[in-house]
């Protein structure tokens, strides 16, 4: 079936503009509204090879810690176009979002530590199929799946050659 969007008119010009979005298709219709911010807050990309994940998380709680405000972390990773893939082969894409909190203010804690040497011994889930860990995006899972287990954890996400950030997890 043919499907297309159409946006309806805003309702509202102050603050913040919801859109109405509807979806024609031979399902039933459902309308999404979306909040439109006008956000100004910072932006920051940041790129490390297999590193990327840890760096990404490294900086996004330097900030939420110094501003003390939350800091989206959105990490993302597509296989790479030739002759890029010949270097670095990232197999499927991945994203993952992590929204931080200052410290103090939410259910899970986080202490990080850049350390040197590699990260040995990091654990990939069995439950995740091994192709994801040539995506440096998708080192966000091994945390994930951290923060899921009941109790304290521990885990090191590799952040260069000769370095990795060590992560110690409480909830």
């Amino acid at each position: 079936a043919r499907q297309s969007s159409r946006v309806m008119e805003p309702r509202s010009w102050t603050g913040w503009t919801p859109a109405l979005f509807t979806r024609a298709s031979s399902r039933p219709k459902r309308t999404t509204a979306v909040r439109i911010t006008r956000s100004q807050a910072a932006s920051t990309s940041l790129s490390g090879f297999e590193g990327s994940f840890a760096i990404g998380l490294l900086e996004a709680a330097a900030q939420a810690a110094i501003e003390r405000r939350g800091v989206l972390l959105v990490a993302y990773d597509l296989p790479y176009p030739e002759p890029m893939r010949a270097l670095w082969p990232v197999a499927h894409p991945f994203a993952a979002a992590l929204l931080l909190d200052p410290p103090g203010s939410g259910p899970v804690t986080f202490r990080l530590d850049l350390k040197p040497g590699a990260a040995r011994g990091v654990a990939w889930p069995p439950s995740i199929p091994a192709a994801f860990k040539s995506n440096p995006a998708a080192q966000a899972l091994p945390l994930l799946a951290a923060c899921l287990r009941a109790g304290p954890s521990e885990l090191a996400l590799p952040y260069d050659a000769d370095s990795h950030l060590a992560i110690e997890i409480r909830q």
